[in-house]
């Protein structure tokens, strides 16, 4: 027990060191909770058959959840592939041969541990597989949510899985920047001759998150197909629209992420509230949620513009909130000015850089 202890209060200690890192971690169980009590609360509000468990009996589990994740030390995804650091090649390269040759050594590295690409890829599907089993388990109890069936949820769930996937598997190296700043490196990125956010852009290539964009698209699939949709050209445009857009959004978030770096050196975790969370979030239409919390994702984090606009649109129902179509069909590019405004926040953050000293 007394070693347990000892490496306990190391740990204790080391997490302390980043203050603001530490506050916001026990934000963000806070923040999942509120939102897993607001997504049940909306299931119970939307049956009146009799449950197992009651909404009260339901909610304390969720918070007591959130207090022993809250006591877990978790290290998510601790294995790091080796950093790309090629600037010498800037002189010789345009930026988009540049890039390809990132990508080219960063899929050549994951591709020397074969077993482990092909597991790891394989545990992302099956693991975001069972979250949507579990999605479907909930809907055979209480059969819908607000009016809304499983299918059209389902085609929710696509959508934002597809755009987290891609985002998370392209801007990687926004994602472990802090490790950067911790170490001093950052300040050999701004030595070469490239724009900072296209030398991180090209640290890494995460191929194994394919299982969780595959698993997405298998599941809009099934949706499309359950929908009493026709299937046009322009529909599918739209959809794909719609992925890219998701994608450009949860970029813009890992760029916001990283860029916090730049003042709190440590990176700040209340930031997975909007890009974890925010997948969470979307998985359900926006109009399940408290006024205020369904304003932040709408207004501040344009999280509804990227499926729930769009799902509109493609299933010709009338929005309660009061959205035009003209609106709906354009509400992807919402993500794209997003990400164009993550980045004027990247580039402030580089200015007003300095040197960690390691």
């Amino acid at each position: 027990m007394k070693p347990y202890l000892a490496i306990l209060s190391s740990r204790f200690r080391t997490l302390l060191q980043y203050r603001t890192a530490a506050l916001a971690g026990a934000g963000t169980q806070v923040f999942f909770g509120l939102l897993r009590v607001m997504i049940f609360d909306a299931f119970y509000r939307s049956s009146t058959a009799p449950q197992p468990m009651s909404s009260g009996q339901v909610t304390t589990y969720i918070w007591l959840g959130q207090a022993m994740m809250m006591l877990m030390m978790i290290n998510v995804d601790p294995e790091i592939a080796a950093m790309v650091r090629t600037g010498s090649v800037a002189y010789e390269m345009n930026s988009f041969r540049l890039y390809c040759r990132y990508i080219e050594i960063s899929f050549r590295a994951q591709m020397q541990y074969r077993a482990s690409f092909l597991v790891r890829t394989s545990a992302h599907f099956m693991v975001t597989g069972l979250e949507f089993l579990g999605l479907a388990a909930v809907f055979q109890r209480f059969g819908q949510i607000r009016g809304w069936t499983l299918p059209q949820m389902a085609f929710f769930y696509g959508i934002v899985s597809m755009s987290f996937a891609a985002a998370e598997a392209v801007v990687r190296g926004f994602d472990i920047f802090s490790r950067l700043i911790k170490s001093g490196d950052f300040d050999r990125v701004l030595l070469r001759p490239r724009s900072t956010a296209f030398q991180i852009l090209g640290q890494e290539l995460q191929l194994m998150r394919i299982g969780r964009f595959t698993q997405g698209a298998l599941v809009l699939l099934w949706a499309a197909g359950r929908l009493d949709v026709e299937w046009t050209a322009a529909h599918v445009a739209l959809l794909a629209f719609s992925v890219v857009g998701g994608a450009c959004l949860f970029s813009g978030l890992f760029i916001v992420q990283a860029a916090i770096c730049f003042w709190t050196t440590e990176s700040v975790e209340i930031v997975y509230c909007l890009t974890y969370g925010g997948v969470d979030t979307a998985q359900f239409p926006i109009t399940i949620y408290r006024p205020w919390f369904r304003n932040l994702f709408t207004f501040v984090i344009p999280l509804a513009t990227i499926n729930y606009f769009p799902a509109h649109a493609i299933m010709n129902l009338q929005d309660t909130l009061g959205s035009s179509r003209s609106m709906q069909w354009a509400s992807p590019a919402a993500g794209v000015l997003f990400l164009l405004a993550c980045l004027r926040m990247w580039n402030f953050g580089v200015r007003r850089y300095t040197s960690t000293g390691s």
